[in-house]
């Protein structure tokens, strides 16, 4: 018997061997047959891909070919420029303009008021930090400028013409500044290019963005008061939200047309205004994330606005556009108005936040002029501020005066509240117990609100004498006195 189970075990081991070799034979033989499929599938795609190459590589070639030999091969040579500068500046600013999309690469302010962290003048933007590119579509071909380096021409001091040829003609950049001016002057016109737009081109797209620098050493605190501001042609000034990460809003988010549009931050501005007015298409706030690494510069957030202004295909009209790159101050913002000469009321001081409607006014028309008296005078911050808040003790003394006196009226009454409150314990005697304490109130010339509403009227005024140490959203904030840089 066991000699019979042993054969039996033997024979299922030989049949389970048997049987293995024979299934690993067969997918053997399958995986070569599945490996010769792929190779023949592989082969095939190369094949395509080959032929797909080639086709875009020819499809290039016609292309640049066509570039090349057609009526706007000026614009193929521009692709090839070589990058240079120019730089334009006024006792206020330095501007440093590029070729590479005849645009400004380099914003400086020159005013001794004003230094940055390390106690240089405080630079705007610098490099790729900014581009401003203007779209221009033409029937066959659209110019986006910042693809193309312009060509210099008529530098002087103070401005400079960029010219792009474009078919038989040139599409010119001209940038001008004035003495004692943060405005930038920038036209864009068109020469002898009437063929080349649709008949009914008449608007220009441009697209804006930049990196805000951090100025300050508080990231948080200048982020809060970081945004983009815009006003709109029915006179309202509005802003995308400073707080959380990111904001972006479309055309849809925005009832009319607008003035101008800031790429705000706590202490600077750019603001890009339009002699006519703008439509938008997007604006966008994307939050960069703070940095504790030294010797590095900074940023606060990214800034994007896509606009359209109007366009003269004919060039006898250019389009004229103006940026101020200045400080948030309110008194500066409200001279360089003046001298844009723009019969529409831009009001780019709205920008400087003066609170709630009845704190705004005595903001604007006493601690304004105050502030800006004193700080003519060269003093220091700390002093400015203390002597604000010593005149708001000394305008508000009546009030606080009777303030504490009815304070202390109610003290010395106090022990004959107490005992009416004993007398009448039960809520149902609260109307007699009411009745009491307004007695005695007439009884010895006191009123329970004599404390509460003096301070209620001081408010606004209280709030302001503490406002400068908010550094720029309050305040036209004149950095000089503080030592600009150390404010955090």
């Amino acid at each position: 018997m066991k000699d019979k189970n042993t054969i039996i075990g033997w024979l299922l081991i030989g049949l389970v061997f048997v049987g293995f070799m024979v299934y690993n034979n067969y997918t053997a033989k399958e995986r070569m047959e599945q490996q010769k499929l792929e190779k023949a599938q592989n082969a095939v795609m190369e094949q395509k891909a080959d032929s797909v190459a080639e086709v875009v590589a020819k499809e290039e070639a016609e292309r640049v070919e066509t570039e090349r030999t057609d009526s706007t091969n000026a614009l193929f040579a521009a692709r090839q420029g070589q990058p240079g500068e120019t730089v334009i500046e006024n006792n206020l600013l330095r501007l440093t303009i590029t070729n590479k999309g005849a645009q400004v690469m380099r914003a400086e302010l020159k005013d001794e008021t004003y230094k940055n962290q390390q106690g240089g003048h405080v630079v705007l933007f610098d490099g790729d930090e900014s581009n401003l590119r203007f779209i221009l579509e033409g029937k066959n071909d659209n110019v986006l400028t910042d693809d193309y380096y312009f060509t210099p021409q008529e530098a002087t001091p103070k401005g400079v013409t960029l010219s792009l040829p474009v078919a038989e003609g040139s599409i010119d950049v001209t940038y001008t500044l004035e003495d004692d001016s943060y405005v930038l002057n920038m036209d864009v016109q068109a020469h002898d290019l009437q063929g080349f737009f649709p008949a009914k081109a008449n608007s220009m797209g441009i697209v804006w963005t930049e990196k805000m620098r951090q100025q300050e050493k508080g990231y948080s605190f200048e982020n809060r008061y970081s945004t983009i501001t815009y006003r709109n042609t029915q006179g309202s000034t509005g802003e995308l939200s400073a707080s959380g990460s990111d904001k972006e809003e479309d055309a849809s988010d925005f009832d009319s047309r607008l003035k101008w549009v800031a790429f705000k931050t706590q202490f600077f501005s750019q603001i890009l205004i339009a002699e006519g007015d703008f439509s938008v298409d997007r604006m966008a706030s994307k939050q960069i994330p703070e940095t504790k690494e030294e010797g590095v510069q900074k940023y606060l957030k990214t800034y994007e606005a896509e606009l359209n202004s109007t366009f003269d295909p004919t060039g006898k009209n250019p389009t004229n556009l103006k940026m101020y790159l200045g400080p948030n101050k309110f008194s500066t913002l409200k001279e360089n108005e003046a001298k844009i000469g723009n019969s529409a009321d831009l009001d780019l001081q709205s920008i400087v936040y003066l609170g709630w409607p009845i704190i705004r006014w005595i903001n604007r028309f006493v601690f304004l002029y105050l502030f800006d008296w004193m700080t003519g005078w060269g003093l220091n911050m700390g002093i400015v501020l203390l002597i604000i808040t010593l005149i708001v003790k000394f305008a508000v003394f009546p009030l606080m005066r009777k303030s504490y006196l009815s304070s202390a009226n109610m003290r010395v009454l106090r022990p004959k509240i107490d005992e009416i409150n004993a007398k009448y314990p039960n809520k149902e005697d609260a109307m007699l117990k009411q009745q009491e304490v307004m007695q005695l109130y007439s009884q010895y010339g006191v009123s329970p609100m004599g404390g509460c509403l003096p301070m209620l009227i001081q408010m606004p005024t209280l709030l302001r004498a503490v406002v400068p140490f908010d550094g720029g959203k309050h305040l036209d904030f004149d950095a000089s006195a503080a030592g600009y840089g150390d404010v955090s």
